[in-house]
Formats: C-alpha cells, sequence, structure tokens
C-alpha cells in the first residue's frame, strides 16, 4: 500500500469555497502551512463528493483545486 500521506490539506483553507483532502507526500519539503480563511468563504461545499456519476468523473475528482496549487507554488516556489 505505501507509506501513509504526510499531510492533509483542504482548499477551504486557502480561500476556496470546497470540501476535499488532499494528501501530500512531502520528502524534504515542509508541510504547507494553513492558512485558513473560512470566515471570508462563507458556506464550504463538497462538490466533489456530492459530484454525480460521468464518464470523466474520476478525472474530475482527480484535479487538484487552484487555490491549494496557488498556496503550494507561493510557499514552495
Amino acid at each position: 500500500m505505501g507509506r501513509r500521506a504526510t499531510q492533509y490539506v483542504h482548499p477551504w483553507w486557502f480561500g476556496s469555497p470546497f470540501q476535499k483532502a488532499t494528501g501530500l507526500w512531502l520528502t524534504g519539503l515542509q508541510p504547507l502551512p494553513r492558512e485558513c480563511r473560512k470566515s471570508s468563504v462563507g458556506e464550504i461545499k463538497q462538490a466533489v463528493w456530492l459530484m454525480g456519476p460521468s464518464p470523466d468523473r474520476e478525472e474530475k475528482r482527480s484535479r487538484t483545486d487552484p487555490q491549494v496549487a496557488r498556496a503550494m507554488a507561493q510557499y514552495w516556489g
């Protein structure tokens, strides 16, 4: 099965209105700091979990939220 993820992050920690746990396997990197801006987001949606069946559902579910990707780029460069 492999090793467990070093850190789990959620998009709403970084200003996105969605909840989707994303596992990160960090080797030689510091954990991504939690920049929780929940108050500015409003209602947090579970859109990924509630996504209906479709031929490309697996691909859509595997996408990294843009806010998480932006936080990674800013923090790790």
